[in-house]
């Protein structure tokens, strides 16, 4: 049986004025609304900055050949001024196959949970035995079709 290995993180681009870009990245600091994988669900274990993910060392995992699995994560509030235009929002998972065939394959997509909706894109990614770095840019709000705002940060789930 192969199982998914997975790491989040949440990534935003903010205007702070016309001229300063800032990104700020950010990592779960609470559970979410969903928790669907099979082992240690929970934030710490997805908790890695982007930039220094421990990969094999603290995961979540699903085990499964045919079943879906979906979780969700908080973030810290106050991640941009509330003056500041957010352009983008990305979310980043970083996730490998253990187990399995030389040849399996899963589909990986990322979600945002926004308004009461979960929104995920249309087409998934296929991961391999490698861990491989996974994203989906949201430049609007994907539940008003709007630009974000600060309060749309501070109630995301990704």
């Amino acid at each position: 049986m192969k199982f998914v290995r997975s790491l989040f993180t949440l990534v935003i681009l903010a205007l702070a004025s016309p001229l300063c870009a800032t990104v700020t990245k950010a990592v779960p600091n609470a559970a979410g609304d969903l928790a669907e994988f099979d082992n240690q669900s929970g934030y710490t274990y997805v908790d890695d900055p982007v930039d220094t993910p421990d990969d094999s060392t603290s995961y979540i995992r699903h085990y499964s050949t045919t079943v879906d699995a979906r979780e969700l994560y908080n973030f810290a509030d106050s991640l941009v001024p509330t003056t500041a235009t957010i352009s983008n929002v990305r979310v980043y998972i970083r996730c490998a196959i253990s187990g399995g065939g030389a040849t399996d394959t899963v589909d990986v997509r990322p979600l945002v949970k926004i308004g009461g909706q979960i929104y995920s894109p249309a087409t998934y990614t296929t991961q391999s035995k490698a861990w491989v770095d996974t994203t989906y840019d949201w430049a609007t709000n994907p539940n008003t079709g709007s630009a974000w705002t600060s309060a749309n940060i501070d109630s995301l789930q990704a």
